[in-house]
């Protein structure tokens, strides 16, 4: 997935997050409901009688107005979520957009062409800045510009940032602000997020240390529970009279 795409996703989540913030509690209402009852759940919100403080001096303004279940499971519940939902997304994705707002005219290098020459004129000098490191620089912004202008004529309308990174290839250098650019934004992953471990193989082995119940142990349970009527035959009492002396604390002398 390019980064343009995600990036407009992401903000059209935030867009549907926002919202449901202010319109989606009584779709959402409606829906519980209809998930309680089929499973034959009460849908009522629960009393809850709210405890009156005692007012130690005269000057304190009195308690709020009761408010109703539904109220309080609104404000308490309902928007606590979804702004924790929304904060996180922003806190989250905002380099994702600050990528995006650098790199983004380039991974539709396409449309260039239908660009305002003074636009992407800012847009070019912004990413050197953005790739300038003290006196360091990864591409010219002037040069870069003017790349553009001409390898926007030799591409079609349909050609991706990728494909135009293959077509560089085959010039010979005769682009390279462009060829840099393009092999940093097509590097920059969408998301630097891994699938969560449920467990951890460091994990296993100190649980399997532990515990007190080896693999030999265990495959004799099992034994003992298949064969379960060849076990309630058994007399244990000799072996129990036996382990009881092992393992007895106290030594005759």
């Amino acid at each position: 997935m390019d980064l343009d795409i995600s990036a407009s996703m992401l903000n059209g989540l935030l867009s549907f997050l926002n919202d449901y913030r202010n319109t989606g509690f009584k779709s959402a209402k409606t829906t519980a409901k209809d998930l309680a009852e089929a499973i034959g759940v009460s849908a009522d919100f629960k009393k809850i009688r709210i405890r009156n403080k005692k007012k130690t001096f005269s000057y304190e303004t009195q308690d709020e107005p009761s408010k109703n279940e539904e109220t309080i499971f609104y404000q308490d519940y309902f928007l606590t979520i979804v702004d924790q939902a929304i904060v996180s997304m922003n806190m989250r994705f905002s380099q994702l957009e600050t990528f995006n707002n650098n790199f983004g005219f380039l991974y539709r290098i396409s449309k260039i062409k239908f660009m305002e020459k003074e636009e992407l004129r800012k847009c070019c000098h912004d990413l050197q800045n953005g790739l300038t490191d003290g006196e360091l620089k990864d591409i010219d912004g002037y040069e870069l510009y003017e790349e553009l202008l001409i390898f926007c004529t030799i591409i079609s309308e349909e050609t991706t940032a990728f494909q135009a990174l293959s077509v560089l290839k085959k010039c010979c250098g005769s682009f390279p602000n462009i060829s840099i650019a393009l092999r940093i934004i097509l590097s920059i992953p969408v998301t630097s997020a891994g699938a969560e471990r449920s467990f951890s193989k460091l994990k296993i082995i100190k649980n399997y240390l532990r515990s007190t119940l080896s693999q030999c142990k265990l495959t004799s349970l099992a034994t003992l529970s298949i064969e379960q009527k060849i076990t309630d035959s058994l007399d244990f009492s000799e072996l129990i009279a036996i382990f009881a002396a092992a393992k007895a604390r106290k030594k005759q002398f």
